[in-house]
């Protein structure tokens, strides 16, 4: 990989890539550790990062990132293709907003594989797709379901209340790796100045989709 820099800011381009053009624009963290790269990384996703509503649910869309890995090498913070990437797995948080019982606030986790979409041109972007449309038809209680599905999705609802709340927060993302040696990377979804994240409100159609 190499680095190169436009407006004080670092990128990373990786040569040798089967790509039709080099990978560039992508931001390279690989000089950062602990708290600063929690923090630089979640700049990036406040100001990046996108959620998409769709008739099913939401969509998440995380951008690519360079880091150290545990070999001292500057590699994808998740895979790309056939490249693997430091983790394998992105875990996003999300909370239920005006509904609480007992000082219970739910919450719903989405666990899934972490890699980038397949774009002949650049690095896509790594998408989550969360099934609300599902999730509200289930009984509103704590529960765990794995999906198998591609990405082996599991989806976690905890300290449910008597109601699914119509309005959600996305909270916090975590990047998991199955290497016990490789600690998660995570950070809060907060609500910056600049930030594109927006509370969600979702309204189930009779059809059973969410609008």
């Amino acid at each position: 990989m190499a680095k190169f820099s436009w407006g004080g800011i670092q990128y990373v381009s990786v040569d040798g890539w089967r790509s039709p053009s080099a990978i560039h624009g992508l931001r390279d963290f690989s000089s950062l550790r602990g708290s600063s790269l929690s923090e630089a990384a979640e700049d990036y996703f406040v100001s990046q990062s996108d959620l998409i509503k769709t008739p099913d649910g939401v969509e998440v869309q995380l951008n690519q990132f360079v880091i150290t890995d545990e070999d001292g090498q500057r590699n994808f913070v998740c895979r790309v293709e056939g490249r693997a990437g430091v983790y394998d797995r992105v875990e996003l948080k999300l909370k239920g907003l005006g509904i609480s019982e007992a000082g219970r606030q739910p919450s719903i986790t989405v666990e899934t594989d972490c890699l980038s979409e397949e774009n002949p041109k650049e690095i896509g972007k790594i998408v989550v797709k969360i099934p609300m449309s599902e999730i509200f038809s289930w009984n509103p209680k704590d529960q765990y379901v794995r999906f198998f599905d591609a990405k082996n999705s599991r989806v976690r609802v905890s300290d449910m209340v008597s109601q699914w709340p119509m309005d959600w927060r996305l909270e916090e993302v975590q990047y998991k790796s199955s290497i016990d040696k490789i600690s998660p990377l995570s950070f809060k979804a907060s609500q910056k100045k600049g930030s594109r994240l927006r509370a969600l409100n979702f309204e189930l159609k009779p059809s059973g989709q969410v609008q």
